[in-house]
């Protein structure tokens, strides 16, 4: 799911995971913390959504607004490594701090094994979910190899123009106009157009744009400015970097759990631009979107994928996925730990 997110928006995924993570909740034994599974994809795909600019829409804001040249090989050359690292850091953080929970699932299967008694799964999700399972028949075969297709030529169009763009200095198809060219063939060539507009998550882009229009309204009030100002503004000085990049992550991790990563990224850019950042500022660049998208590590309030998750999950039955006391427990323990990760590697280890 984490690799996954890098190329399919953290968002979709969190969408798509959903009915696989109730499918096999479903045949866990009664007992098992299924917040365990919940978590464990939220972690999982704001982590790994980091390393590409199409791997979150923060990501795509700054790879906009700093114009860095060939965003999508520059993202992955500064946060492929570190987020691979964090990756395998979280899965450790997550093995430890639910070790009673993966030991009691381990004694079952041990016994279960050994014994060669089958012995019926059960589980706490509500029978309202069983709809939500998926199935092992994909109702619409061509719809779905026309789409894998579709994905496979769009990401290959992101490198080709880049690799076009690096090698013969020729500007071609923004990363926004490739994805777009995408979507439209995906459309045209499908017999089923009427169905995908119905599918679309309409309630998905409600939510961004309302958090789009509430930021807004904070910053026109004057108080997300009043905020900033009493924070240390971060400058473009080389030999200023290691202050300049742990003001970016501070700040992102900060204040994107009073408005959430992508608003907060929005607005932040502007702050960025006034400050003096330019294409060339890479690093900072890169510390602003691993930061804003590790922020939603912290708390539920930070990603807009956490809530995503929350509401699709109980959309199927499932009454609550996880708790703000049972995400902050072990998110503030993986937010510190990516942190440090990212900001050495981005700071020291790439220029």
């Amino acid at each position: 799911m984490g690799i996954l997110s890098a190329f399919l928006v953290n968002d979709t995924i969190a969408l798509l995971g959903i009915p696989i993570i109730i499918h096999i909740s479903k045949k866990l034994i009664t007992g098992f913390n299924s917040k365990v599974l919940f978590i464990s994809l939220a972690f999982a795909i704001s982590i790994g959504s980091v390393m590409t600019p199409i791997g979150n829409p923060q990501n795509l804001l700054v790879a906009t607004t700093s114009n860095i040249s060939l965003p999508f090989i520059t993202f992955m050359k500064w946060l492929v490594i570190p987020t691979v690292i964090n990756l395998v850091i979280t899965y450790f953080i997550l093995r430890r701090y639910f070790r009673k929970d993966l030991l009691l699932m381990q004694k079952y299967y041990n016994n279960h094994n050994n014994n060669g008694i089958h012995t019926p799964f059960e589980n706490k999700v509500s029978s309202t979910s069983s709809s939500a399972a998926p199935t092992n028949i994909i109702d619409n075969p061509h719809l779905a190899k026309v789409s894998v297709i579709i994905l496979v030529v769009t990401i290959m169009g992101f490198i080709i123009a880049e690799v076009i763009h690096l090698f013969f200095n020729v500007a071609t198809f923004s990363i926004s106009i490739i994805a777009a060219f995408g979507a439209t063939a995906l459309y045209a060539v499908s017999k089923e157009r009427r169905e995908i507009l119905f599918d679309v998550d309409y309630s998905v882009l409600v939510f961004f744009a309302a958090m789009f229009v509430f930021t807004s309204g904070l910053w026109s009030s004057g108080m997300v400015s009043m905020i900033i100002s009493h924070i240390p503004n971060p400058t473009p000085v080389d030999n200023d970097l290691l202050q300049t990049n742990a003001i970016i992550s501070a700040t992102s991790i900060a204040m994107s759990q009073i408005l959430s990563n992508v608003p907060f990224v929005a607005l932040y850019n502007s702050v960025m631009v006034e400050n003096g950042f330019m294409s060339n500022d890479v690093s900072q660049w890169m510390m602003l979107a691993a930061a804003s998208t590790i922020a939603g590590n912290l708390t539920i309030f930070g990603a807009a994928s956490n809530i995503i998750i929350i509401e699709a999950a109980e959309s199927r039955g499932i009454k609550q996925a996880f708790s703000f006391f049972d995400f902050l427990k072990v998110g503030s323990m993986v937010t510190a730990s990516n942190i440090v990760v990212y900001y050495v590697f981005i700071t020291f280890f790439i220029q």
